[in-house]
């Protein structure tokens, strides 16, 4: 079981024995809480090297490709690794 599951599991429990005794809050210990955070600050999810920082794509082939900096290789738009970061966009 994974810390997020353990978290989920020990908060639905608190929750339903809140609800049970009505009321409208529930302790966490600090310790607690902080996995928490950490938890939901993780990054979750695959970033596509098209959308990765790391990314530079190629103008004129007729295959969207382009080459990885970080693992110095090529790579069609829709690969995905597990080093991606979503690059920075300017509005």
């Amino acid at each position: 079981m994974t810390d997020a599951e353990r978290k989920v599991k020990q908060l639905k429990r608190l929750i339903k024995t809140a609800h049970n005794e009505n009321y409208d809050f529930v302790y966490v210990p600090v310790g607690d809480a902080k996995t928490i955070v950490r938890l939901l600050e993780r990054k979750e999810g695959c970033v596509r090297c098209i959308d990765c920082r790391h990314y530079l794509e190629w103008n004129g082939s007729d295959t969207p490709r382009g080459y990885c900096e970080l693992l110095q290789r090529t790579h069609k738009g829709e690969w995905f690794c597990a080093d991606g970061e979503v690059k920075e966009t300017w509005r």
